[in-house]
């Protein structure tokens, strides 16, 4: 079964297609050779700034120099708010200019994202048409751009998760254990992993990451020495509070997600813009206890899409088919920006995969419930994340939509209408019979 709508893309994807089929050879290596080149650029000016990468080369400038990285003065005015074991990696680069290690990074990110479509389309079961990779590349290059221009580890993080799965699937726990010990001994982010494994009673991939993660927070201790290490963890630790105000309250016009949008809703926090958003005036304490409660809240509805998989009989394959497995696995990396304090833009690339199955299912699937789902999810993602874009409104109004958070609604509906969506066993039934159409 298609839907007019589907019924649209298919024939404005062959028109596409044919456009493309018609020009002369030359115009379209022409035009490859123009999008290749403006990657290569796009690349490069994130090295004017520098981005937050500086902040991470100085840091391993600062433990070569025998400081504490989570004290000030701190380069840039940023604090630094990751591992010990990322400055440690860092310490040998920061004695070359920094740009060097920035180019380099960001041409590796290039290559973690390439890894990661391969991830998304393997785990959806669907060939992306052209049509349906242009769409998906437009909504969610806001996200692509901000990780480069700011030289972010998101596009890393993001395959590492997808890459530990991948591991853990083909029977290599341990692997995948320490690829996740790793990166969350980098930033706390890709540890909603292990949370994965276990829900999916993965216990090996479990304790492999719990012996990794004690592995690689203990390691500096070869090359700094055990009490410094323990100070820089303990540094760590107290910046990265949950429970401190600077967790729990976020002020920033920047920041978004849960622990940006609770707030704003029920106290009168100050900001940039001077528009009333808050519905209540709660005291602190009692604002703090709702955030916690929605952020375990909208776990727990991310797991939900889980709990078939301990059924057994026609409930339990429908949840243990691999469109399925990747669907939840999806939605667990959408909700890490909405719970994770002091989430920016750049971090909502974790929300990508899930948007790509959102896709799959606008153009593929013959399932009503599915379809309508994906239909709102897509028209709510471009009214709060695409077209609230400076490009769109100007840098006032883009503000008045992060004032808003506008971005945390988006994703809020993205996942929520996931959650919502029929098992994949049968609400993608009709994609194998229509790939070779789109």
């Amino acid at each position: 079964m298609s839907f007019p709508l589907q019924r649209r893309l298919e024939i404005a994807n062959g028109r596409l297609l044919s456009w493309w089929e018609n020009l002369a050879p030359g115009t379209r290596l022409w035009l490859t050779r123009a999008a290749g080149l403006a990657t290569i650029l796009y690349v490069v000016q994130g090295l004017r700034d520098g981005g937050d990468m500086d902040l991470f080369l100085a840091t391993g400038g600062r433990m070569l120099n025998g400081e504490n990285p989570y004290l000030p003065p701190y380069p840039k005015d940023l604090t630094y708010a990751y591992g010990p074991m990322w400055a440690l990696l860092l310490a040998p680069w920061s004695v070359f200019p920094y740009w060097i290690f920035n180019l380099l990074f960001n041409f590796g990110s290039l290559y973690f994202l390439y890894r990661v479509w391969n991830f998304v389309q393997g785990g959806i079961g669907w060939r992306f048409s052209a049509l349906a990779t242009g769409f998906l590349l437009l909504i969610s290059m806001r996200f692509l751009l901000y990780n480069f221009s700011l030289i972010q580890l998101t596009p890393m993080l993001l395959f590492g998760c997808l890459q530990a799965d991948g591991l853990e699937q083909k029977g290599k726990p341990w692997r995948a254990g320490a690829v996740v010990a790793l990166l969350g001994n980098i930033k706390l982010l890709p540890l909603i992993m292990l949370g994965w494994f276990l829900l999916r009673g993965r216990w090996l991939a479990v304790m492999a990451t719990m012996a990794f993660s004690i592995f690689f927070l203990l390691l500096p201790s070869v090359f700094v020495g055990w009490e410094r290490n323990l100070e820089l963890l303990g540094s760590w630790v107290e910046i990265i509070n949950p429970t401190s105000a600077l967790r729990t309250f976020e002020y920033d016009l920047t920041q978004h997600g849960l622990p940006s949008l609770v707030p704003s809703l029920l106290m009168d926090l100050p900001d940039k813009i001077a528009i009333r958003r808050n519905i209540l005036e709660l005291a602190p304490e009692t604002v703090g206890t709702i955030l916690k409660v929605c952020q375990l809240g909208i776990l727990a509805i991310a797991a939900v899409r889980l709990y078939p998989w301990f059924l057994k009989g026609e409930q339990g394959q429908q949840a243990n088919n691999a469109q399925e497995r990747f669907l939840s696995l999806a939605i667990m990396l959408a909700v890490v920006p909405l719970v994770a304090p002091q989430q920016q833009k750049y971090a909502f690339l974790f929300a990508v995969p899930l948007l790509a199955a959102t896709v799959a299912h606008l153009f593929a699937s013959g399932q009503r419930r599915t379809y309508l789902l994906s239909c709102v999810a897509i028209v709510v993602w471009l009214l709060g994340s695409v077209l609230s874009d400076t490009v769109f409104l100007g840098v006032p109004l883009s503000q008045v939509t992060q004032h808003f958070k506008t971005i945390t609604w988006a994703t809020l509906v993205l996942v929520i209408t996931n959650v919502a969506k029929p098992r994949l066993g049968r609400a993608l039934s009709s994609v194998a019979s229509q790939v070779q159409s789109l």
